[in-house]
């Protein structure tokens, strides 16, 4: 143990990446030990990878680059100013609300700081925002993206603890929003003393900018509400969100006259629906649902679940088919020509992901046939740590460890050790990725090498420490709701067991 330790450590000290740290410092002790045979690391690097829901990391994160693309996270961001931007301090708010939107969609912490520092913090300057300030809220609205389903770092917990993607979801939902309201709290205090400038109240402002904006709202609806209501798996959920972020790039990438894109929405709707019906595409008519022995409920049901929604689809299926073919004739849609290197951007980042937890596979084949996991678990019991005990000392190590590694370093380096530690003492295992989750999202802030702050700094040109200044109000009151999940796990598994009960037993 301590040979892999030291080797570990030595590695990743002379700067070398956490996964060669890792693979490494395994091979180091693999080939010295008769008992273990190194091609065994291979099948294990592969075999960890050998996941289906791993492959919902891939879709989530060409997602969230889809929606930079698509100008979808700028009206986000006008539906939000527009919805609360006449407050005073309302801008800040709008910023916070649409962190936690895009949160809802990409799932991707650092891509939501980067994303925003674009968008809204040259418009937060213009306002008279302070400089500090602006910078910090975007920093920090962008954690919430960690909590705020889907999240990939959930995702990569319940992947790598063969946990319940879903239930981490739901245990997710409460946290996240206490995140964006104790951030809101810290928004109203600065605007208060500061005397922040708001904007002007338009119901005309709010349905135009609901109006321009439906398509974004309307990703989170369908994504998440078939996800939750049984219709998805996360890995289908994040392919149908990458599908409707390219169905929606394709449409809005050249202007065209509204009556043209009606008529071929609701004609091409229509016939795409008797058709697939008339000629037997489908395993029922949609009008034999209404009687008979293939009668599917209420009529009510009928229309939304069989009629409704297959229409809104066909026709938006039709719109996406017309607008392909008119792109290879006239070829100039501003979004099929970004397509190519938005997925080379996912496939890098991807790469990464994925070399990262075949390393985590690699590491975790040492552990089990080490049985050092069951060494520490063992110890713990022997020394009488209570579950209290041992979770206050794991989020001290991994808030310090997130001021060296990124959040996904973390889980990979700690999960496999501590998570049979907790089984051992009884925490529950949704509990505790909650909290991995937060003390993470805190890791996205706190400096040295917080990605938030650098992503920020380098988005809007602010310097690193003061994004620091205005990121630490934000991250006293994350450790207020760290603490608050801490000693109220309920706070976090009321949903999951309510959903989960309700639903699947």
């Amino acid at each position: 143990m301590w040979a892999l330790g030291g080797s570990m450590i030595g590695l990743m000290l002379a700067a070398a990446p956490i996964g060669i740290a890792l693979a490494g410092a395994t091979i180091l002790v693999v080939v010295t030990d008769p008992m273990l045979s190194p091609n065994a690391l291979f099948r294990a690097f592969f075999q960890f990878l050998n996941s289906y829901t791993l492959m919902a990391i891939p879709f989530f994160i060409y997602a969230g680059f889809l929606m930079e693309k698509t100008g979808l996270i700028t009206r986000l961001f006008g539906f939000a100013d527009a919805l609360i931007g006449w407050v005073p301090g309302g801008f800040a708010y709008a910023t916070l609300l649409a962190a936690v939107l895009f949160g809802a969609i990409s799932g991707s912490s650092t891509a939501m700081a980067a994303a925003m520092g674009i968008i809204a913090y040259p418009e937060m300057i213009r306002r008279g925002y302070p400089v500090w300030m602006s910078a910090g809220i975007i920093a920090c609205g962008g954690g919430i993206a960690i909590l705020i389903p889907p999240s990939i770092t959930l995702i990569l917990y319940g992947i790598i603890t063969e946990e319940s993607i879903v239930a981490l979801f739901f245990a997710g939902f409460t946290p996240g929003i206490m995140l964006a309201i104790s951030d809101a709290i810290i928004i109203v205090g600065i605007s208060l003393f500061f005397k922040l400038p708001s904007g002007t109240f338009s119901f005309r402002a709010i349905g135009t900018s609901t109006l321009q904006a439906w398509p974004a709202l309307a990703m989170p609806i369908c994504v998440l509400g078939g996800l939750y209501g049984g219709v998805f798996t996360p890995t289908e959920a994040g392919a149908a969100a990458a599908g409707y972020a390219i169905l929606y790039g394709i449409v809005s990438g050249v202007e065209r006259p509204g009556r043209t894109r009606a008529i071929l929405v609701f004609g091409g709707g229509a016939v795409l629906l008797v058709m697939m019906s008339a000629f037997g595409w489908v395993d029922t008519p949609f009008w034999d649902r209404f009687s008979g022995e293939e009668k599917s409920g209420s009529v009510l049901f009928v229309v939304a679940a069989y009629i409704l929604l297959p229409y809104i689809l066909y026709g938006a299926l039709a719109l996406a088919v017309f607008e392909l073919g008119m792109a290879v004739v006239e070829r100039n849609n501003s979004f099929l020509k970004e397509l190519l290197p938005t997925t080379q951007r996912t496939i890098n980042l991807t790469a990464i992901v994925y070399f990262l937890l075949g390393c985590v596979g690699v590491f975790q084949f040492l552990l089990a046939n080490k049985g050092w996991p069951q060494d520490i678990a063992a110890w713990t019991s022997e020394q009488g740590f209570t579950q209290m005990e041992f979770l206050a000392v794991l989020l001290v190590v991994m808030l310090f460890l997130s001021m060296w590694l990124t959040g996904v370093a973390i889980l990979v380096l700690t999960v496999p050790i501590f998570f049979p530690v907790s089984l051992t003492l009884g925490v529950d295992p949704i509990h505790l990725g909650i909290l991995a989750a937060i003390a993470i999202e805190m890791g996205g802030v706190i400096p040295p090498v917080g990605l938030n702050l650098f992503a920020v700094s380098g988005t809007t040109g602010v310097p690193v420490v003061q994004v620091m200044k205005g990121a630490i109000p934000f991250l006293i009151t994350d450790g207020i709701v760290l603490i608050l999940m801490l000693f109220f796990p309920i706070l976090a598994l009321w949903l999951p067991n309510l959903m989960i009960q309700s639903h699947f037993n």
